[in-house]
């Protein structure tokens, strides 16, 4: 059965890439590579950075990643229906690479984590972890996504508006098309009237 909502098919999506950035970002701790990991940053958005450690701490960093990559993971499958799926995985690593520069350029030098300064190796072990995420979110939309998701047979934008306006559009258009036959009827009527005067006076 495929997934035919592309939010609900990102959210998927997002939540299995996730698991293999989670994956290396642990990997990369326990060889002493990196710091901190996707929900230790994550945390560091909502919660004080002494509090990181804490149970508490550590179940709202869980909660705010995976929140995270089930957003980017609606974003990876916009990008896959407007590009098409040829090549997904090339363009889920770049994608993810592109949420890297985001989360650890700009976001993080706004200061939308209290976590930081991060060391290069840090931030390096990050690139590939997101490159990971990107790779494997994007398989997963292909693989379980609909066909029509991908090929412009689905619209982007399933929003009830477009039918409201066209539905309010629509009485107009009849009402044009009756007065042209109205006027066309008329047209008639006097061209026959006409004929009937010309040939009474024959």
């Amino acid at each position: 059965m495929k997934i035919s909502d592309r939010l609900m098919l990102g959210f998927v999506a997002g939540l299995g890439g996730n698991i293999a950035k989670l994956a290396i970002g642990t990997l990369a701790q326990r060889l002493n590579i990196s710091e901190i990991d996707g929900p230790g940053i994550a945390a560091g958005m909502l919660t004080p950075a002494y509090k990181l450690i804490s149970p508490e701490g550590k179940a709202v960093g869980i909660l705010a990643d995976s929140v995270i990559a089930g957003l980017l993971g609606v974003g990876t499958v916009y990008m896959l229906s407007i590009t098409g799926k040829d090549k997904a995985l090339l363009k889920g690593a770049l994608t993810g690479q592109v949420m890297w520069q985001s989360l650890y350029g700009v976001m993080a030098t706004m200061g939308a984590t209290k976590v930081q300064p991060f060391s290069p190796k840090t931030v390096l072990t990050e690139f590939v972890s997101h490159t990971a995420y990107g790779t494997v979110a994007a398989a997963i939309a292909v693989k379980l996504g609909d066909d029509k998701l991908f090929t412009g047979a689905a619209p982007l934008n399933a929003s009830p508006l477009k039918s409201v306006k066209r539905d309010a559009a629509q009485p107009q258009s009849q009402f044009n098309r009756l007065q042209k036959n109205k006027i066309r009827n008329k047209g008639d009527k006097i061209t026959m009237t006409a004929g009937s005067c010309c040939a009474d006076l024959t």
